[in-house]
């Protein structure tokens, strides 16, 4: 089984039994093709809806999720992923891996209109990691309080900046009611009354 494959299905068991106090294993999955359909639909103009990045929901109560951010999933990678190697390559031709996978995420948060998006990394026998704009993870401060672990902050150029926090420690903190609230709410749709 490849290692994508099977860190994408970990990490969609880990966040339904988040989303579910612990109740269910089958509320988030895999997009099809790790987002590869939708991708390929939209370079002919075609939308395909919570198909975008590695995780979708198969069950409608975790549509809040997917409806806040695109979650890109990566799993298996050597110690290139370290921040460090982050710091020792912005001034090299080619960009560092985190920097390539949040571009691509980037992308798909444009094309899925959805307002945020995370990536979800672990390297080889190490802690799994969840990385973000370090503005969207100002936003769940102001709900959940102010993050007391450990922290890492990724200054890119002058613009933008990165959080990184531990995946578990992230779930511990930041439950489900707090996606709920943060969700971009709908417009209503007016109500059409019946000529009779």
């Amino acid at each position: 089984m490849a290692k994508g494959s099977q860190g994408e299905r970990e990490t969609s068991n880990e966040l339904s039994r988040w989303w579910s106090d612990g109740s269910r294993d089958d509320i988030f999955w895999r997009t099809a093709g790790s987002g590869g359909r939708a991708t390929s639909r939209s370079k002919v103009g075609k939308k395909t809806k919570y198909q975008y990045g590695d995780i979708t929901f198969t069950d409608p109560i975790g549509k809040p999720l997917l409806d806040l951010m695109v979650i890109e999933n990566k799993r298996g990678y050597s110690d290139d992923i370290s921040v460090l190697s982050f710091v020792d390559k912005l001034d090299r031709m080619k960009d560092p891996i985190l920097l390539r996978w949040y571009f691509k995420l980037q992308a798909e948060v444009r094309l899925s209109g959805r307002p945020n998006g995370v990536v979800i990394f672990q390297r080889n026998r190490r802690k799994k990691c969840i990385m973000m704009e370090t503005d969207f993870f100002v936003q769940f401060e102001q709900y959940n309080g102010h993050w007391m672990k450990n922290i890492v902050e990724i200054l890119y150029q002058e613009d933008k900046s990165f959080s990184v926090v531990g995946f578990n420690d992230f779930l511990a903190w930041c439950p489900p009611e707090t996606i709920k609230l943060m969700v971009p709410k709908q417009a209503n749709p007016k109500l059409i009354r019946r000529k009779g």
